[in-house]
């Protein structure tokens, strides 16, 4: 059982004893060769993180489309909730625009059909099968002001993104 055991002094000796010699092996390439390789092998660390420099843009474009299109669906649900729940916004929002205009200017409302009774009163007024609840646009002379809740949504996230 005390053969099991060493002692420390033994452990120091076998550590301090020359090592055995290696068997030979083949010659050491020559140095231009070894350069040559060592050059290879920076080559490819260059383009490796190089690679990895444009996954890491990549992934962080991802994440920020990802972001911008979550913020942008809970915005709009957000805003179509309000609509639904204050019913009277999208009749603030069409006179707000309406002001932009001249006030000799030929305008014409164009509302869904969910919005279309609360403009019962106002003759300028027009559905359009396209617009969904909320959705409003403005046709004048010149062209059509559109108004829709998407593209109020996307000029608003456009601001918030330049702002950044």
């Amino acid at each position: 059982m005390a053969e099991a055991f060493r002692s420390f002094a033994s452990i120091l000796t076998e550590r301090d004893a020359p090592l055995p010699a290696e068997p030979e092996s083949e010659p050491a390439p020559p140095p231009a060769q070894t350069a040559a390789a060592d050059e290879r092998v920076l080559e490819l660390l260059d383009g490796f993180v190089a690679d990895l420099a444009r996954l890491r843009a990549r992934a962080a474009e991802r994440l920020e489309e990802a972001i911008d299109a979550m913020v942008a669906d809970v915005a709009r649900r957000v805003l179509a909730r309000e609509l639904d729940a204050a019913p009277a916004a999208i009749e603030s929002l069409v006179e707000q625009a309406l002001m932009d205009f001249e006030q000799g200017a030929r305008v014409k409302v164009c509302v869904s059909a969910h919005d279309a009774t609360r403009f019962a009163e106002r003759a300028d007024v027009e559905i359009d099968p396209a617009l969904g609840p909320g959705d409003f646009a403005l046709e004048v002379d010149d062209g059509r002001y559109d108004a829709a809740l998407q593209t109020r949504l996307d000029a608003l996230l456009a601001s918030h993104r330049a702002a950044l």
